[in-house]
């Protein structure tokens, strides 16, 4: 099965470089609306469903991608942002230790449990379920909208990469 994943365009927190994960629910910026748009006509055109993250700047993004292609959309919220619980909202800089922080979230080895949000295992949890989903789907070729976190856990759990930078509106083809 062919997986293409879309990182969600823009929005004024990844402008600002604060850490939105499920708390803030943030939409598309206009730039964020014209990236989603800029990459349509370079998405692969052989997909047969959408997945989506409910979150607002998730599922406008999927929908700019539906409204193209006319594919159906399943919201899942296996696929959404990461809970950065009370970090959420706030810069690496605004945060005691953020810088360390930053850098343990980029290696993939956070909890966020103490300020209320997930770790990197629940997200890999919900994740896993989500891809045992999609293999036992019956398509052979999905796009999946959602965010930087979810992305970067696929890069490590079917490639053992580790890649920091993604931008947004961005795909990137994986083969489960």
């Amino acid at each position: 099965m062919i997986l293409h994943f879309v990182r969600h365009g823009q929005t004024d927190f990844n402008k600002k470089h604060l850490l939105q994960g499920k708390q803030f629910d943030e939409p598309l910026n206009e730039e964020g609306l014209q990236q989603v748009r800029d990459i349509l006509p370079n998405l692969p055109h052989d997909f047969e469903v959408i997945y989506s993250s409910p979150l607002k700047r998730v599922l406008a993004s999927a929908e700019i991608i539906k409204a193209r292609f006319d594919k159906p959309i399943i919201i899942t919220d296996q696929i959404s942002e990461r809970d950065f619980g009370s970090l959420a909202g706030k810069t690496w800089d605004d945060i005691p230790n953020g810088r360390k922080m930053q850098e343990i979230d980029r290696e993939l080895k956070y909890d966020y449990k103490p300020y209320g949000g997930e770790s990197v295992q629940d997200v890999t949890d919900r994740l896993n379920k989500f891809l045992d989903n999609v293999k036992g789907s019956g398509h052979k070729v999905a796009l999946v909208v959602s965010s930087i976190g979810i992305l970067r856990l696929v890069y490590k759990l079917l490639l053992n990469k580790d890649i920091v930078e993604i931008n947004n509106a961005s795909v990137h083809t994986f083969e489960i």
